[in-house]
């Protein structure tokens, strides 16, 4: 598996745990897996507040997922 291949699969595994609530996936996880994009554009931070699980959410932020500039407009319902 290529290196673009295994951070595809960490970042989906990520947002899964992210829209499941999967605290002790999300972590440890880095800061920089936690802020990239799925295929939809989605981060971890946003399939979080989207399902409303608040203590994914929390975790998230707290390990460092920075809102430096949007990707799309979803980012502002952050």
């Amino acid at each position: 598996m290529t290196m673009k291949g295994e951070k595809l699969n960490k970042t989906v595994t990520l947002c899964v745990a992210a829209r499941t609530g999967d605290v002790e996936t999300l972590q440890r996880a880095s800061k920089s897996a936690l802020n990239r994009s799925d295929d939809s554009g989605m981060t971890t931070a946003m399939w979080a507040a989207a399902r409303g699980q608040l203590a994914a959410l929390r975790v998230i932020v707290e390990r460092g997922f920075v809102i430096s500039q949007p990707i799309s407009q979803r980012h502002w319902c952050l």
